[in-house]
């Protein structure tokens, strides 16, 4: 298994554990259950923590794919750019999902207050999220690109067409 699978299996877990865990942290609170609370927060935590392989194996999958002739430069960097901030702010939000969780434990009175940066945090990693696993797909996805969604692959006639010429 090479660094580029191991960045496209990992890279999946901080975005959409976070979208999960945000709202199971939103339905907890709008439920008042401690126990989804405190599983809002495991999940957000360990996809906080998650964007660290995502991180690691992404530098390692870059330099596979500079040695590809395939490869826009422009997109990896663009795409390596938005993923040093996301990383950042999941980072922050596992941490502080972490210290949510162990204040819940050992003094639950000052919750919420930690409950709703945790929220904060996360709601702003989901903003990131987009652009980011966006700009990562459109590195090996000439479908996604902006200017190509219009553009069609040739049909069978045309593509028998142009092997005749």
């Amino acid at each position: 298994m090479t660094s580029a699978h191991v960045h496209l299996l990992v890279n999946h877990f901080p975005l959409i554990g976070t979208a999960i865990g945000f709202l199971l942290l939103l339905g907890s609170k709008w439920s008042g259950s401690r126990a989804a609370s405190n599983a809002a927060l495991a999940v957000l935590a360990f996809s906080g923590l998650m964007a660290i392989p995502a991180h690691f194996s992404g530098e390692a999958a870059e330099e596979m794919l500079e040695q590809s002739a395939r490869i826009d430069e422009a997109l990896v960097e663009e795409h390596e750019e938005r993923a040093k901030i996301f990383m950042l702010t999941m980072l922050a939000m596992g941490l502080a999902a972490t210290g949510a969780l162990l204040g819940e434990k050992f003094r639950p009175m000052q919750f919420a207050a930690k409950y709703w940066l945790v929220a904060a945090i996360a709601a702003v990693g989901l903003a990131l999220a987009i652009p980011t696993g966006s700009s990562g797909g459109a590195i090996m996805h000439p479908e996604i690109r902006k200017g190509t969604a219009t553009q069609t692959a040739p049909t069978p006639a045309e593509k028998s067409t142009e092997d005749e010429e």
